[in-house]
């Protein structure tokens, strides 16, 4: 690798500092104008209603953001939904803020830290998580954060830089899971870096697990809210036990003690066993590498990227290990385990992607430092540079929206609607959920018992939880295993008084349905009317 990634001491230059906290503030404000104003669909809406009301989300719940929620909902004025968005935009703004630190901290000049901060801010999987509500901007930020602090460790050996890192990375999990295989080699690296062959006695370790254990703390919070929340908790709206969904049962099931571990390790979608199936190894490497290089940071990034992890000889220092060790466990994290579903790659990769920018940066750094320029003249050279490297992968993400590229059809498939396909990533004037959501609400019949998909319902669930409207409906997730919840329903209720509603297209659910009376309620939407009832198996 190269030898910018290795470099000892940080540039404490006023000019690099400055231009993190310039990159960091421009891209908030961006973040802030073009994020979306009000209630999204699917996750984005369901983390919207836990963040405002307290709760537990989808796996792997998500503790930290849904707390933090609680004080955005209190403290942001406007809008409910559009506080907790506003959260993602901060936190996006504190991860560009802290992977310009990361680069000071790696030594690159004033020039290289703008031009790779700028880069990184610009760069698709960052912004669209900011400019919608989601958990992956604090999962970015405390994980740069905790990379800042594990360097500053390395080269200052202080122990409290080495316990922050631990606290930031245990935090770090409580955002989310797909940061695990990159929190292994941190770790290993500190407890390296304070073992006892380094001088140290077996105290340096116990500060290392004190700082992890209590940055895992939030987690509690999942315990205390489960059996305090029912509308907002994904394990009780969701599971149906009595139908054994994801195999679940009442016995294995009963305590939050036994919910937890579940919930944090996304057993509801977790598969072992592809890394033997070559096939899909195959196909999950070309299309994370297209990704990474047709519409993250783009092909023109890949001379600087080949710059940065040219081969140096003599042993690889510390930055480098760090460096490689988070991007090489956290692609074949995504290779192995990812598959079927080509938008989550990116996303349970996030590691990996970061560590391509931060690579990026150096090799950049390192080739605007080549040529004989005055300061001045290098940084208005990284921003021209910038420009052109971050233009590009949004030009191709628009052009494959309409003509997907190559043998395997790239495009940016995103993991819920709506699909961006301006060159600006803007979502400021995104309002159908609400739209439709409202025009569905007024059209349900009274004290209906109203099955959707997941991107529906969760608009239905906040307006419902949040704004108080409807309070007669019942709202249920469907998954087949929910016909036992409405052969419960039709056991207490005549359905001529209080219908079975289902939203939309449910292919599943047209075997058990009889006579049921199809209603529009917007152009191409609509949903059925079941007064009858079902014929359940």
């Amino acid at each position: 690798m190269s030898g910018s990634a290795s470099v000892v001491a940080p540039n404490r230059s006023r000019g690099a500092l400055v231009a993190v906290v310039v990159a960091a503030v421009l891209s908030l404000a961006v973040y802030l104008m073009t994020a979306a104003p009000t209630v999204m669909y699917g996750d984005s809406g369901e983390l919207q209603a836990a963040g405002l009301l307290g709760g537990v989300g989808h796996p792997s719940g998500y503790p930290t953001f849904i707390m933090l929620g609680q004080v955005f909902g209190r403290l942001v004025p406007g809008d409910p939904a559009h506080r907790i968005t506003v959260m993602s935009a901060v936190f996006g703004g504190v991860g560009v803020l802290a992977f310009g630190l990361l680069l000071i901290e790696l030594g690159l000049s004033a020039a290289g830290t703008l031009a790779g901060t700028l880069l990184f801010a610009a760069s698709f999987t960052v912004w669209w998580a900011a400019i919608r509500c989601e958990v992956y901007t604090l999962a970015i930020a405390c994980f740069l954060l905790c990379l800042v602090a594990t360097l500053r460790a390395f080269r200052s050996g202080a122990r409290r830089d080495a316990i922050l890192a631990a606290f930031l990375l245990g935090l770090t999990l409580t955002t989310h899971m797909a940061y695990a295989p990159a929190a292994l080699v941190v770790m290993a690296m500190l407890a390296w870096h304070t073992g006892p062959w380094r001088g140290r006695n077996l105290s340096g370790w116990a500060g290392l697990a004190v700082g992890f254990v209590v940055g895992l703390l939030p987690i509690f919070y999942l315990v205390y809210a489960d059996p305090r929340t029912e509308a907002t908790n994904y394990l009780k709206y969701t599971v149906d036990l009595q139908a054994h969904m994801f195999g679940l049962t009442p016995e294995t099931f009963h305590t939050p003690w036994q919910r937890l571990p579940w919930l944090m390790f996304g057993r509801e979608w977790a598969s072992v066993g592809r890394m033997v199936r070559p096939l899909i190894l195959v196909r999950n490497v070309i299309d994370l590498l297209g990704h990474s290089f047709m519409f993250e940071v783009g092909p023109l990034a890949l001379v600087p990227f080949v710059v940065a992890l040219k081969t140096r000889p003599g042993r690889p220092q510390a930055a480098d290990l760090l460096l490689g060790g988070t991007m090489l466990s956290s692609f074949v994290f995504g290779i192995a385990f990812i598959g079927g579903d080509s938008r989550m790659l990116p996303i349970n990769t996030v590691p990996y992607g970061l560590m391509v920018v931060a690579f990026v940066a150096i090799g950049l750094d390192r080739l605007i430092a080549s040529a004989p320029m005055r300061p001045l003249l290098r940084v208005l050279v990284a921003l021209v540079v910038f420009v052109l490297i971050a233009a590009v992968p949004h030009a191709l993400r628009v052009l494959a929206s309409h003509h997907p590229i190559g043998p395997r059809a790239w495009q940016v498939v995103e993991e819920g609607p709506p699909q961006i396909t301006s060159f600006i990533l803007r979502l400021d004037q995104y309002r159908e959920p609400r739209e439709v959501g409202e025009r569905l609400m007024r059209e349900i019949p009274h004290g209906a018992f109203v099955a959707a998909l997941w991107n529906e319902i969760a608009v239905l669930k906040y307006l419902q939880l949040v704004e108080g409207q409807r309070p007669d409906l019942t709202f249920d997730p469907f998954y087949l295993g929910h016909l036992q919840r409405m052969k419960g329903w039709q056991e207490k209720y005549d359905l001529r008084e209080r219908p079975f509603v289902g939203v939309g297209d449910m292919p599943e659910l047209r075997p058990y349905l009889d006579r049921a009376d199809s209603v529009s309620y917007a152009p191409g939407k609509y949903f059925f009317v079941q007064r009858s009832p079902i014929r359940l198996p």
